[in-house]
């Protein structure tokens, strides 16, 4: 009985000592974790503003989408068009910038005055492919026709769509109108892929079974169904295959 009392004593104190200090836990988790993205610039003095090659000029400006500020680009009157890095990948960044697991790029733009057109090109090492996820897809994207002159767009860019071989982007360059041209930008991020592709007859082991509807429980010779999760294998990654139709049953 001691035993039994002593045991309940110990719980309650435990429990009693996690439920206070929840908040704190909480807090720790929260500010360690940090999502980490190849190319990520918030257009902030912190971060790199967008290199020129030639004739133009950058610089902050609070007309902007969030944060404090945004970046403005500037052609020269004699300029037919001005190319210029918008974003590279990040020196911390820990892994492989792959089309694949990174397939979109998401930005904000605005055409300002004699803003016509811009087009987006990814980098690998030394190499740039157009990407070509525009309406008519020529890689151009017209103000008037893709974009709201002066207003803020939220483009999503596929990377996906592209002209050459490119399977990693390492950074993003644009090419404007020159004759003056204005043009604003802001939050450039990369978004990671929210799919993946596997092959499922390859993932079914004894306890399921692949059908025109996907991967399910395989039934044992009784007509019932062993619903524990099971350890699902493709390519060297290991899925948890949870049923959620065991209503049904």
């Amino acid at each position: 009985m001691f035993k039994k009392y002593l045991f309940a004593l110990v719980c309650s104190f435990v429990i009693s000592v996690l439920l206070f200090n929840l908040p704190a836990l909480a807090d720790v988790t929260y500010d360690d974790v940090k999502v980490n993205l190849p190319i990520e610039n918030n257009m902030e003095p912190d971060d790199t503003l967008p290199i020129l090659e030639s004739d133009g000029s950058a610089e902050l400006t609070q007309d902007r989408v969030q944060g404090d500020y945004a970046v403005k680009v500037s052609a020269v009157s004699t300029a037919d068009s001005v190319e210029y890095s918008l974003a590279e990948v990040q020196e911390d960044f820990v892994g492989t910038p792959s089309i694949a697991q990174y397939s979109k790029i998401k930005l904000w733009v605005k055409p300002g005055p004699k803003a016509q057109w811009i087009k987006f090109s990814i980098r690998y090492r030394t190499s740039y492919s157009l990407l070509t996820c525009d309406q008519n897809g020529d890689g151009i994207f017209e103000v008037g026709k893709d974009l709201i002159s002066g207003k803020w767009n939220e483009i999503v860019l596929d990377l996906t769509k592209h002209q050459d071989s490119i399977t990693e982007a390492e950074g993003l360059k644009a090419e404007t109108n020159g004759n003056s041209s204005e043009w604003y930008f802001d939050s450039i991020s990369s978004v990671e892929a929210s799919t993946i592709s596997l092959n499922l007859a390859e993932m079914a082991n004894s306890k399921t079974i692949k059908t025109n509807e996907g991967l399910q429980f395989n039934p044992d010779t009784n007509g019932k169904y062993d619903i524990t999760p099971t350890i699902l294998t493709a390519d060297s990654q290991q899925f948890h295959r949870v049923d959620t139709t065991q209503n049904d049953f």
